[in-house]
C-alpha cells in the first residue's frame, strides 16, 4: 500500500509505503525504485512488521537534504510490533542508511505513534503532525487519535505542543 508521494524538487520522488521508504528519479520513469528506509528488519516475519511508513516530507528551503518520515504500523500481534514506530530524518536527502530515529520531547507520547501524517508550512518553520494512538486504538476506544500537533520551530524532534486533542478533533 502506498501512503504518499513526495517530490524534493532536486529530481527526487519518495513513496512512503507498507512496505518501507523508497525513492526514484522524479526525472525519468526509468530504473527500480530503491528502498532507503525500512527500520524493522522482521526476523520473525510477521506480516505486522513490514515498517509501515505512512508519511513522507521534505522540510522546505533545504535544497532537499531534509527528509521527514512516520513508521507507523498501528497495532499487531504483540507490543514488540510497534519498537519501530516513530518518527526518522535524514540530513543527507533520503540516501540509503542517512534516516535515525527521533527523540521526540513536548506534548507527543513518542511510545504511542501509530499512522501519522506530517506538513511543513511553506517557509519549513513549522511542522504539523497528525498522530493516531494505537494504543487507543487497542482499546477500542471512542478515538484513535493521539491528537494534532506542532513543533513551532520545524524541528521534527520538537518540542511539539498538542494543538488539538481528540475530543475536540472530532468534533
Amino acid at each position: 500500500q502506498t501512503y504518499q508521494l513526495t517530490k524534493d524538487g532536486h529530481g527526487h520522488l519518495f513513496a512512503a509505503t507498507s512496505h518501507g521508504l523508497f525513492e526514484h528519479s522524479s526525472l525519468t520513469a526509468r530504473g527500480a525504485w530503491k528502498r532507503v528506509l525500512h527500520p524493522d528488519p522482521n526476523r520473525v516475519g510477521s506480516p505486522y512488521r513490514t515498517s509501515f511508513i505512512t508519511s513522507v516530507v521534505v522540510r522546505p528551503h533545504t535544497n532537499g537534504k531534509t527528509v521527514l518520515a512516520a513508521d507507523g504500523w498501528r497495532g499487531g500481534t504483540s507490543t514488540s510490533d510497534l519498537n519501530y514506530n516513530g518518527v526518522y530524518e535524514s540530513t543527507a536527502g533520503g540516501a540509503p542508511g542517512t534516516f535515525h530515529k527521533l527523540t521526540l520531547s513536548g506534548a507527543i507520547n513518542a511510545s504511542d505513534i501509530g499512522r501519522t501524517t506530517f506538513a511543513y508550512s511553506s517557509s519549513g518553520k513549522r511542522l504539523y503532525a497528525v498522530v493516531q494512538s494505537p494504543s487507543m486504538l487497542a482499546a477500542n476506544d471512542n478515538s484513535v487519535l493521539q491528537g494534532i500537533f506542532v513543533s513551532p520551530t520545524g524541528d521534527p524532534a520538537g518540542p511539539w505542543r498538542l494543538v488539538s486533542a481528540p475530543a475536540a478533533a472530532r468534533t
